[in-house]
């Protein structure tokens, strides 16, 4: 089965898939700076997605339009056509069809809020998201809660007794293109999660 792991800049979940014998694949619209290029496919995601038979899709859609942490500037975003495309883009993602198995991620915000939803974007139905998660849950020491929804797929396990005796980084996106880089990049210890959890399945 082949596998697609979309807008992922930094490769760490298609180098952990690659790790577990997943035949795993990235797609972004910029080069990776992960280990494995020879696995990157620079372009639009649906253009790749149409071009063959994937098996699966994991994705991480911008979330800088829709998470909570840039509601300041959400009335400014709605009034640019900015919050309506990031919107867009996700349910897009969110509803392909003709895959079998599907994770797609985004921290918590807009989408699956019907009180936003109703101020920012009339019409537009909230959709919950499948699992709520931690970065913490899986060994990161930095405190970014983001969500899932999974089509096919098993709920993540926790991998650490997160919480107990640690401390954390407050996970906070800055100004400055190094900050929102920095800010973009997948937790390794997350990606190795879904790797050992889910390979099974995307091994098919």
């Amino acid at each position: 089965m082949k596998v697609l792991i979309g807008c992922e800049m930094s490769g760490r979940v298609t180098s952990a898939m690659l790790d577990a014998g997943v035949d795993a694949y990235s797609c972004d619209i910029i080069p990776t700076i992960g280990p494995r290029p020879d696995r990157n496919i620079i372009g639009d995601i649906f253009d790749v997605l149409k071009s063959d038979d994937w098996g699966a899709l994991i994705a991480f859609p911008p979330c800088t339009h829709l998470t909570n942490s840039g509601s300041f500037y959400r009335a400014e975003k709605m009034q640019d056509g900015r919050l309506k495309e990031g919107y867009n883009f996700f349910i897009r993602l969110l509803k392909y069809p003709g895959i079998r198995y599907k994770c797609i991620e985004n921290p918590v915000g807009i989408v699956s809020s019907q009180i936003a939803l109703d101020k920012w974007l009339p019409g537009k139905k909230a959709i919950q998201p499948s699992q709520y998660i931690c970065w913490t849950m899986f060994g990161d020491n930095k405190k970014k809660r983001t969500c899932l929804w999974l089509r096919g797929l098993p709920l993540l396990l926790p991998t650490t007794a997160w919480g107990v005796g640690k401390s954390y980084q407050k996970w906070a996106i800055g100004s400055c293109p190094s900050q929102k880089k920095q800010h973009s990049l997948m937790s390794p210890f997350l990606a190795k999660a879904m790797a050992e959890q889910w390979a099974e399945y995307l091994k098919e």
